[in-house]
């Protein structure tokens, strides 16, 4: 039970976070997904419909999706992003089935596009993804383990005509920081090549595998493409290096969206910030304030939490 009050309560306070930083912190942030599948046992997979409720409360916070280019064009021409407006991107590594099948339709519909970070050797291929498993027909779920995982060319294809951006993800999903020099290269070297064999598409765009890198993976990145994306929490401003451009990964639902902003957030603040926020949060009415004390208090405790961990 008391688990259960701190989610509820951790949620809330990165609800109000947010809300209460939306004319603060106007930096462009990009998302990570792996996938978008219904019933999935992979916690990282939101259901379509939650992924839906995830879009309205970027929306709520006054976000506006633009492609990786736009951001990175921005970035690269010096233009100030904190005041250039509230910008999302959306990205998904891999190259899931259920991003094609569930995400596609429903960005398609709300006119929103996205980067797709490929790994060629598991186009097509039907394998499960890390944690996924088969479930019994008695449970009568619906999942998709029982189809191709990892998208096709052809689909593939349809999401690039439609304005979707493709990028480098290695030719098999290695930890580049656990190989040689040699073999790190030959991984994104092959990748691109095949890629723009593939789809007649120059690829420009470098994700890293299990979001590993250092310094001499960074060097080959460099030479071939002109960003590299990371798996570290934080908002895109115009002191991030193009090759540590930072991801929010999105768990389930929107609640942990709004934690994993709420969180980031944080990072963003100095402490001095934080405390005048925390009074704006107690200051309302008598009747509110013991449930507001209730979000301070859990929300001191991320803040405690988030510069342990620095």
């Amino acid at each position: 039970m008391k688990n259960v009050l701190y989610d509820i309560g951790r949620t809330l306070a990165s609800y109000f976070l947010c809300y209460k930083l939306r004319n603060k912190l106007t930096n462009p942030v990009i998302l990570l997904y792996h996938d978008v599948n219904v019933n999935s046992p992979d916690p990282s997979t939101p259901s379509p419909k939650r992924f839906r409720k995830q879009l309205k409360v970027l929306k709520l916070l006054g976000y506006e999706n633009i492609s990786l280019s736009e951001l990175i064009d921005k970035l690269a021409a010096g233009v100030e992003l904190s005041n250039d407006g509230k910008y999302f991107v959306l990205t998904f590594d891999d190259g899931r089935k259920g991003v094609y099948q569930h995400a596609y339709p429903i960005m398609k519909r709300y006119r929103l596009t996205g980067t797709i970070f490929i790994v060629p050797n598991f186009i097509g291929k039907p394998a499960s993804p890390p944690g996924e498993r088969r479930v019994k027909k008695k449970r009568k779920r619906k999942t998709d383990t029982k189809v191709t995982v990892y998208m096709n060319i052809k689909e593939i294809s349809e999401l690039l005509k439609n304005g979707w951006e493709i990028g480098a993800h290695t030719n098999n999903h290695v930890d580049l920081t656990k190989i040689g020099e040699k073999q790190a290269e030959s991984e994104i070297v092959s990748c691109r090549d095949k890629l723009e064999a593939m789809f007649g598409k120059e690829v420009l765009d470098f994700a890293y595998p299990f979001g590993s890198y250092n310094e001499k993976v960074i060097k080959i990145v460099k030479k071939y493409f002109r960003s590299g994306l990371t798996t570290n929490a934080g908002f895109v401003s115009n002191k991030t290096s193009m090759y540590e451009l930072p991801r929010i990964y999105v768990n389930r639902s929107q609640y942990e969206l709004l934690v994993s902003l709420g969180q980031a957030a944080i990072q963003e603040l100095d402490a001095s910030f934080v405390d005048e926020f925390l009074r704006i949060l107690v200051s309302g009415e008598a009747a509110k304030r013991k449930f507001l004390l209730v979000i301070k208090a859990v929300l001191r405790r991320m803040i405690w939490l988030q510069r342990r961990t620095q």
